[in-house]
């Protein structure tokens, strides 16, 4: 792994396995396969392959604003954050190519 070789300090045990996305449940009342009316993995994924997705704007701003506050709230030195050039082109202005890191330090970025 990519990371694991540049980063070899870090603890990897925290990262979570889980498939995560943010999906709009309140959007598909009647899409559910189980009594609970929970969603599964299965669940979800049919529904983008079926109909396809787009997070409504608004939401990925809040999502946006909440996850910048929690950054800048955080205590520490430096920060690995790991994700979809759209979500960081969002945050910082700036567009990634894949697998390609941004520094961002007092404000400015840097690609590195």
């Amino acid at each position: 792994m990519l990371l694991k070789s540049r980063f070899p300090d870090y603890d990897y045990s925290l990262i979570q396995k889980d498939v995560w996305w943010f999906f709009p449940y309140q959007d598909f009342p009647d899409e559910c396969n189980n009594d609970e009316g929970l969603f599964s993995v299965e669940d979800v994924r049919r529904i983008f392959k079926e109909r396809g997705f787009y997070e409504r704007e608004f939401l990925v701003e809040d999502r946006i604003n909440q996850f910048s506050q929690y950054l800048q709230d955080l205590d520490a030195k430096n920060i690995l954050v790991v994700g979809h050039c759209d979500y960081f082109h969002q945050i910082t202005n700036v567009w990634l190519d894949n697998c390609e890191c941004l520094t961002i330090a007092n404000g400015s970025a840097s690609i590195l």
